[in-house]
């Protein structure tokens, strides 16, 4: 199966029928064990409009966001390329939610969070080489 349908796979939960082209950001909290709160905080949305309306496409950190789920993807697929979609995404979220020592001990989505995307990003970018 090729990398990019497994992308898809992967995060094919966060898409849903009413607005396939948008990432529904409560079902993206609920995979990263997030509360709406920190979420709408993280993307630099008010939590009303989260709650009214939970679908977003072109949010910058969103963009980042998929941008590193999908290096994760990858990394996961190559070093483990018989493993199922699901099987992937359980292993994206441990890897984003254990404390790194490259992070002083936070956790991705906890650098993620503060606006360091960038750094999780270049650990990704550095581990694909």
């Amino acid at each position: 199966m090729a990398i990019a349908f497994k992308e898809l796979e992967v995060l094919n939960d966060l898409y849903t029928p009413e607005s396939p082209s948008e990432i529904n950001l409560k079902r993206l909290a609920t995979l990263l064990d997030l509360k709406d709160k920190d979420l709408a905080d993280a993307f630099k949305i008010d939590p009303t409009t989260l709650s009214k309306n939970p679908y977003a496409s072109s949010n910058p950190v969103l963009k980042q966001w998929i941008t590193i789920f999908n290096l994760i993807i990858i990394i996961i697929s190559e070093a483990e390329p018989e493993l199922s979609p699901n099987g992937i995404k359980i292993r994206m979220q441990k890897w984003l939610k254990l404390p790194r020592p490259e992070f002083n001990g936070n956790s991705a989505v906890d650098e993620m969070r503060k606006g360091k995307s960038r750094l999780v990003k270049n650990l990704l970018e550095q581990l694909i080489g």
